[in-house]
């Protein structure tokens, strides 16, 4: 008997789970539902962001065309799900009051469904960075072992965030004001359209975190050097980031109908 209801908890946690996820597509489609060619809207916007950054910038910074545009595509494809993550966080349970004043429902489940959410958004910049590795593969070195752990550890990250954040964020008002400040500081200060090679450039990459998650995944894709220490970091604060979020949620997931 013990068993079989462990068989039932198990598959009732993963029907939650697919539950979650399809509300992450549904959320994600239907944002573009009166749209002639849809969440391809997000392709088209990265692409101009690449196109408009490399063709100002990669001569200013003595890049050949090619390494510069790779460079700046990975590392916004880093920075967009982060970033999202941060900014989405401190306002999706405030997003879904109604439903968690009236419903029993779990929050971990917003939380996946708003994760699945900013991951079907982000994989809509992969095709316009498929196509720059085509354009330029000589410069091109990919680890798919590195970069699924890579992958991995970000997603962890962004769910740290997400309910974190969305804790902070329905205990006070203010914080929903405070992190977009602070993400268009951290876009500046992280080696997204810089390298971090020297001088002032390279201490304020030491002492941001971002630096190592860009670093992680420009080595796993491009080649680029990447540390020991980048890992170790990026580990540290992924793993750190979850447990801190599932204690949260462990304790305060009563009090968040009476922030809301």
């Amino acid at each position: 008997m013990t068993a079989i209801a462990g068989l039932r908890s198990t598959y009732s946690g993963i029907a939650q789970l697919r539950g979650a996820v399809e509300l992450g597509w549904y959320d994600f489609i239907t944002g573009y539902r009166r749209s002639l060619i849809g969440p391809f809207w997000v392709s088209i916007q990265f692409s101009a962001w690449i196109i408009s950054l490399t063709l100002i910038l990669h001569a200013q910074l003595g890049d050949s065309l090619g390494s510069y545009a790779l460079y700046v595509a990975v590392g916004m494809m880093v920075w967009e799900p982060l970033s999202g993550a941060m900014a989405e966080g401190p306002r999706h349970f405030s997003q879904h009051a109604q439903l968690i004043q009236n419903v029993p429902i779990q929050l971990s489940r917003l939380s996946v469904r708003k994760l699945t959410f900013l991951v079907f958004r982000a994989c809509m910049t992969l095709p316009i960075l498929a196509a720059l590795m085509l354009m330029f593969e000589s410069d091109v070195a990919i680890n798919l072992p590195l970069l699924g752990l890579a992958a991995l550890l970000i997603l962890m990250t962004m769910y740290a965030f997400i309910v974190l954040f969305g804790f902070i964020g329905t205990f006070n008002q203010d914080f929903g004001f405070f992190v977009p400040a602070v993400t268009r500081f951290l876009f500046f200060v992280t080696p997204i359209i810089w390298q971090a090679n020297e001088g002032i450039r390279k201490t304020i990459s030491y002492f941001n975190p971002f630096s190592y998650y860009l670093e992680i995944v420009r080595g796993s894709l491009l080649g680029l050097p990447m540390s020991v220490t980048a890992w170790i970091v990026v580990a540290a604060i992924s793993t750190t980031g979850l447990i801190a979020a599932f204690i949260v949620q462990a304790v305060f997931r009563r009090s968040v109908i009476f922030w809301i």
